[in-house]
């Protein structure tokens, strides 16, 4: 029996955690915000996990969150929470996890500070779910190379291509959706599956979708509209394989590399799932 006992069926909106790394960035957290504040669903309800801030840097972040006025747009004031790290380590999936404790509302997404949703991306998705009944739906996300400046963000160049696949059988050979790409119907999935594997500092994502999608039913037919933008830095700065840096470069593909391992292993373990789902479709 699914463990949904613990959702009010009244908080029909979406539970929205942040990840947020860098004090120097709020720049890019004050843009993703602002998508959050102008979904056409609503509410929202922003949670905004730092990592290690010091104090006046939390004040900062804070302040920051506060200066939108969410619930005259209609959406559930922000909660902040600042988690202690050891300096240079990367906690991302443990992030995700302490923004887990604090979902309230039935819908669950994801959107790291560096990259943002268009405005109809939660009542496209959430129609999708209503209209299959499926526990996640996938929209498309298009991609930009970045490089960020002190105020402001240069963009070198876009794409639309860059995710393409369509279903649980490509999503099982790769991973085509970014993290900020679906959202999940909570009153289908038992709570104790909205975790994420604290072991990888890749792919956390990626380990999330495939145990998801190969236990509840999922849509890809949403993927038709793109919902948002993917920022593709390219000092490397964030968790992609490749950088204007080498030393930085070096250090994301060996990062990688471990994920991978850890989710072919996951991928053997699925695999006859995949393939009695695989066979109904």
């Amino acid at each position: 029996m699914n463990s949904i006992i613990n959702i009010d069926i009244q908080n029909v909106g979406v539970d929205t955690v942040i990840r947020c790394h860098d004090p120097k960035r709020l720049m890019e957290l004050d843009r993703a915000l602002f998508s959050l504040l102008h979904q056409s669903y609503r509410p929202v309800h922003p949670i905004v996990v730092a990592q290690g801030f010091r104090e006046t840097a939390f004040s900062e972040l804070c302040a920051l969150v506060e200066e939108y006025h969410w619930k005259a747009f209609g959406h559930v004031d922000p909660t902040v929470i600042n988690v202690d790290a050891e300096h240079g380590k990367d906690i991302r999936a443990h992030l995700l996890n302490v923004g887990s404790q604090k979902l309230t509302q039935r819908y669950f997404a994801i959107l790291d500070s560096d990259d943002y949703l268009y405005g109809t991306a939660y009542e496209h998705l959430i129609n999708e779910i209503g209209r299959t009944g499926a526990a996640i739906a996938f929209g498309n996300i298009s991609r930009k190379d970045v490089r960020v400046f002190d105020n402001f963000v240069y963009t070198r160049n876009y794409f639309e291509s860059t995710f393409q696949g369509n279903g649980l059988q490509d999503l099982a050979i790769d991973n085509f959706c970014p993290i900020h790409s679906f959202v999940v119907d909570r009153t289908v999935v038992d709570l104790v599956d909205i975790c994420f594997d604290e072991t990888l500092t890749r792919l956390e994502d990626y380990e999330f979708l495939l145990r998801i999608c190969t236990k509840y039913p999922s849509s890809f037919e949403s993927r038709s509209r793109y919902i948002g933008t993917y920022n593709w830095h390219l000092d490397g700065r964030a968790s992609n394989q490749f950088s204007e840096s080498d030393e930085k470069a070096v250090a994301n593909r060996i990062a990688w590399n471990k994920a991978r391992r850890n989710i072919w292993r996951l991928r053997c373990q699925l695999r006859d799932k995949i393939a009695a789902i695989n066979k109904t479709i």
